[in-house]
C-alpha cells in the first residue's frame, strides 16, 4: 500500500508541474475559465430564477430538474473519461509504472485511489452544485444519487464496447479516386469521424436528436413557443459540444495537418462548413417538426411559421458559433469551448428569439471573433 499512496503522490506533483512548467499559459485559461464561469452563473441565475420563475413557479422547478440531470450527466461522463484514460490511455501515469515494472497489485490499488479522488471531486461538486443552486435534495436523496452516480461512473469507465469499434476503424472515410480540394477533405474526414467512430461525439449527437424530439413535442401540447426555442437551443449546444470534443482530438494529432500544410483558414473553413452542415439539419428538422405538429395538434396562427423560424434561428446559433471561438482560449479544452458556446448561444440566442434584429449581432460576432483568433491554428 506504501508503494500504491506514493504512486498516487507522485501523480499528483506531476499534474502541478506540468502546471509550473507552462504557467503563464495555464494562468491565462484558469483566470478566463473563471470569467467565462462567473458570466454563465450570472446569466444561469438571472434564466432559472427571475425570467422563468416569474413565469411559473411549477415551470422553474422543472428547469431546476432537468438542469440538474445534466450537470450530473455531464459529471459521469467527464469523470468516466478520466477515469478510462488513466486505465487504458497509452501516457497515462498509471501506464508509465507499468513500463517502469511496477507489479499488479500496486497499480489496481494505485487506480483505485485515483478513481475514488476523481469521483469525490468532480461527481461531488456536481452533486454539491445541483443542491446548493438547483434542487435541494435531502441528505438521504444526496447520499443515493452520490452512489448512483459512482456507479454509473464506474460502468461507464470500465466499459470497453463489443469491438466493433475496431472493425469500423479500418473502414475509409476519405472516398477513393483521386485527389480532393483540401477544406472537402478536412469537412469529409472530420464528419466520418463524429459520426462513425468518436463515441463521444456520437454521444452528443444522439442526446442532441432527444433534445429535438422535445420541439414537436411542445408544438403539439400548445406549449409556450419559449419552450420549444429552449428544446432547440439544448439542441444545437450538443451539435456545438460535439464538434469541441472532435476538435480536442484534432489538437492531439494536429501536427500531420500542419505538416501536410493545412492552413489557419482551410482549418476554420472546415469546421464552419461542419456547423453549417449539422447545426442547419438539425434545426431544419426541428423547425418544420414544430410546425408541423403545430399545425396538426393546434389552431394555426399567423405567428406559427415565426415562431418556427425564431426555433430555427435559435437552433442553429451554438453550432454556428462554434469556428469562431474555438481557438479563443484554449482548443485543447472542449470544457471552454462548451462553456464559451454557451454563453453565445444564450446570449445571441435570446437576442435573435426577443426580435429578428438581433441577427445583426451574427455577421458582427463572426468578423471580430475569426480576427482576434487568426493564425492561432499554428499555435494551438
Amino acid at each position: 500500500m506504501n508503494r500504491a499512496l506514493r504512486l498516487y503522490v507522485l501523480s499528483i506533483k506531476a499534474f502541478f508541474h506540468r502546471l509550473r512548467h507552462d504557467l503563464g499559459r495555464e494562468l491565462t485559461v484558469l483566470v478566463s475559465s473563471l470569467v467565462l464561469f462567473a458570466t454563465f452563473l450570472y446569466v444561469f441565475n438571472d434564466f432559472l430564477n427571475v425570467q422563468v420563475l416569474s413565469l411559473s413557479p411549477a415551470m422553474r422547478d422543472h428547469f431546476a430538474v432537468a438542469a440538474a440531470g445534466t450537470l450530473n450527466a455531464l459529471a459521469i461522463l467527464w469523470s468516466a473519461r478520466l477515469i478510462r484514460y488513466e486505465l487504458y490511455g497509452t501516457q497515462s501515469f498509471r501506464q508509465a509504472a507499468t513500463v517502469l515494472g511496477e507489479n499488479r497489485a500496486t497499480l489496481r490499488r494505485f487506480l483505485l485511489l485515483r478513481s475514488a479522488t476523481t469521483i469525490l471531486v468532480v461527481d461531488g461538486l456536481a452533486l454539491a452544485a445541483t443542491r446548493h443552486w438547483l434542487v435541494p435534495l435531502p441528505p438521504v436523496a444526496l447520499a443515493a444519487c452520490g452512489v448512483i452516480m459512482a456507479c454509473l461512473t464506474i460502468a461507464g469507465a470500465a466499459w470497453r464496447g463489443s469491438g466493433r469499434e475496431h472493425l469500423e476503424t479500418r473502414r475509409e472515410l476519405l472516398p477513393s479516386g483521386g485527389l480532393q480540394a483540401p477544406v472537402r477533405a478536412l469537412l469529409v474526414w472530420r464528419l466520418g469521424q463524429i459520426l462513425g467512430r468518436n463515441r463521444l461525439t456520437r454521444l452528443c449527437c444522439l442526446l442532441a436528436v432527444l433534445f429535438a424530439a422535445l420541439v414537436p413535442w411542445a408544438g403539439a401540447r400548445g406549449a409556450p413557443p419559449f419552450v420549444a426555442a429552449v428544446a432547440a437551443l439544448a439542441a444545437g449546444l450538443l451539435v456545438a459540444w460535439a464538434l469541441a470534443f472532435q476538435l480536442q482530438e484534432d489538437m492531439q494529432n494536429v501536427w500531420t495537418e500542419r505538416g501536410l500544410g493545412v492552413t489557419h483558414t482551410q482549418f476554420v473553413a472546415a469546421y464552419e462548413r461542419l456547423a453549417l452542415l449539422m447545426g442547419s439539419v438539425l434545426a431544419l428538422a426541428t423547425a418544420l417538426l414544430y410546425l408541423a405538429a403545430g399545425s396538426f395538434w393546434q389552431t394555426v396562427h399567423p405567428g406559427l411559421l415565426n415562431d418556427a423560424a425564431r426555433v430555427f434561428a435559435v437552433g442553429l446559433i451554438p453550432a454556428w458559433s462554434l469556428p469562431m471561438i474555438m481557438f479563443q482560449i484554449d482548443a485543447r479544452k472542449p470544457a471552454i469551448n462548451m462553456l464559451l458556446t454557451l454563453l453565445v448561444g444564450l446570449f445571441v440566442g435570446t437576442a435573435v428569439y426577443a426580435s429578428w434584429l438581433g441577427l445583426l449581432l451574427v455577421p458582427i460576432l463572426r468578423y471580430y471573433a475569426l480576427q482576434s483568433q487568426a493564425g492561432r491554428f499554428y499555435r494551438a
